[in-house]
């Protein structure tokens, strides 16, 4: 513990408090399932404009959809950085509820699952597009 005076300012710091939540907030399971999410995202954004290039498919997400009309650029660094910044925020409040109605690590679970079947989507409309 150290103590930081100056104007006004009282504060004692526990130097190992940082290093304390950072051990006990990700959980090998945690972190793989916001690697997961991260990277089944990233194969969304390619998967999807892999099949939108073909004529077939378009996205249904409003937001990216007009996103990808604009720039797709800009398309993959917000769709990267919304999904890696949501999962990170979620993996440090792992252990807290929302609402005190259900716990975040559901709300994790829920995207990894949720992905996941996207990616059995995708993969099944890539069979369709390119396989035929």
């Amino acid at each position: 513990m150290s103590q930081r005076r100056g104007p006004g300012l009282n504060v004692e710091v526990d130097e190992t408090w940082a290093l304390r939540v950072v051990r006990r907030r990700l959980e090998p399971s945690v972190v793989l399932m916001v690697v997961g999410i991260v990277v089944m995202s990233g194969l969304d954004a390619i998967f999807t404009l892999t099949l939108m290039g073909t004529g077939q498919v378009h996205e249904w997400n409003p937001v990216m959809a007009m996103l990808i009309e604009r720039d797709v650029q800009l398309f993959a660094a917000l769709k990267t950085l919304v999904t890696t910044g949501g999962g990170v925020a979620l993996a440090m409040f792992v252990d807290h509820s929302v609402f005190q109605a259900f716990r975040v690590r559901r709300v994790l679970e829920f995207f990894f699952v949720a992905y996941s079947i996207l990616m059995v989507y995708h993969l099944s409309l890539m069979a369709r597009v390119f396989l035929q």
